[in-house]
């Protein structure tokens, strides 16, 4: 849905994902956060299975990288497992025995050494792999392999999350302030004064093209007319006699950081005192390869400040749905370098 389309009357139905059951959503339970994109809040998502991307347990059974395909997450789960059924001990008492071999070096030729090492380390990892494969095969009716925002993961089914469904009013959504577009006026003055107020005559750490540090508004001014550095890619934004975007301040700027850590609790009360409700966004948007604003495809995503409020807007809460693959245990047994 187009944000130019939510505001025309009715109802916006939005959604959230969680790994557990929530009765009343908290502003502030991310309040002390650190990065968090625009501040605390309820994030909400208008895209269903955005928030079903969410709904899986805080702990997932692998939770070491990121793997672009199922057999790498499967591999990686096995070499867990066998680490935690003592493969990594087995594997340097091995090695121990057999580094002790060299000083017998003149008695057997030192690549006699290395070969059976090799041999008898091979025999061992194939011993840990079907222990391992035993201990997961009675896991097997509760793991799934599972897609989330776009990589693959290994996790329990048994707990298959929540998504909770809103319906908000449209009149109160158009309250929302616009993370992604020009500022008005209205919002730029309370942010100025707030950070006028934090650095007084110093310049922060806003910056023109060429690096060199200026005052906040002497930088919006300087923004309006002339291309900045976007601090998080190479992208260059501004010059086009519009106002910067929160996301462009608060993000794309080195100050921002410190902004962000230190002063949204300011910031937030005083928009509302202006009369907006929360922020408006892009999520899933692809920057400098990372996805901003979570999910793992496009879609508009918001942060509401009035709990109650939101809360009274709950409409349904229904099990997350993980669709995912059954795990194999056929995993091919990696080749193993010798280091003696």
């Amino acid at each position: 849905m187009k944000i130019s389309e939510i505001f025309d009357g009715g109802v916006v139905t939005l959604y959230r994902g969680d790994a557990t059951k929530i009765e009343a959503f908290s502003a502030t339970h991310n309040k002390n956060a650190i990065g968090i994109l625009f501040g605390h809040g309820i994030y909400l998502t208008d895209n269903p299975a955005v928030a079903n991307e969410y709904t899986t347990p805080s702990r997932t059974f692998l939770n070491m990288g990121d793997f672009k395909t199922s057999d790498e997450a499967m591999s990686a789960y096995v070499s867990q497992v066998m680490g935690e059924i003592g493969f990594t001990e087995a594997q340097n008492d091995l090695k121990e025995k057999y580094q002790s071999m060299f000083w017998e070096a003149d008695k057997r030729p030192e690549e006699d050494i290395r070969r059976e090492y090799s041999d008898e380390l091979k025999k061992l990892r194939r011993s840990f792999i079907s222990k391992a494969k035993k201990n997961i095969a009675e896991k097997v009716g509760s793991l799934k392999l599972v897609k989330i925002h776009g990589y693959w993961r290994l996790i329990d089914s048994n707990n298959s999350g929540i998504v909770t469904t809103f319906n908000i009013p449209s009149s109160y959504v158009s309250k929302c302030l616009h993370g992604d577009l020009p500022l008005p006026d209205k919002a730029l003055s309370v942010l100025s004064k707030i950070i006028r107020d934090r650095f007084g005559d110093g310049v922060g750490d806003f910056r023109d093209i060429n690096n060199q540090f200026m005052q906040f508004d002497d930088w919006v001014a300087y923004f309006k007319n002339n291309k900045v550095h976007y601090a998080w890619n190479d992208e260059l934004v501004g010059g086009k006699g519009q106002n910067p975007s929160l996301d462009e301040i608060m993000n794309g700027t080195y100050a921002g950081g410190s902004i962000k850590h230190n002063m949204w609790d300011e910031i937030i009360d005083s928009f509302m005192a202006v009369g907006y409700v929360g922020i408006v966004f892009g999520g899933g948007v692809s920057f400098s390869g990372n996805l901003r604003g979570g999910g793992s495809s496009n879609h508009t995503s918001y942060v509401f400040w009035d709990s109650s409020y939101i809360n009274s807007c709950i409409v349904e809460q229904k099990d997350g749905i993980h669709i995912g693959s059954d795990i194999n245990l056929k995993i091919p047994s990696k080749k193993i370098g010798v280091n003696l």
